[in-house]
């Protein structure tokens, strides 16, 4: 009857929300991974860059005098 029918779409439009909620949260976890990644490598070679400018400066400075 109508009844069963109606419980099956919502039963399986409550699954699919699941499914999506699911996936967002996956989705989520890999975007952050992903932003942390790069903001550790964009951290490092930051770090690099200022080392080897610091050492040219220092290099440069130490050749004048």
């Amino acid at each position: 009857d109508g009844v069963s029918a109606w419980e099956i779409l919502v039963g399986s439009y409550q699954a699919f929300g699941n499914g999506l909620q699911l996936q967002c949260i996956s989705y989520k976890f890999i975007i952050a991974s992903v932003s942390v990644c790069c903001h550790l490598l964009g951290h490092m070679f930051l770090s690099y860059a200022l080392c080897s400018l610091e050492y040219k400066v220092t290099a440069s400075v130490h050749g004048t005098l």
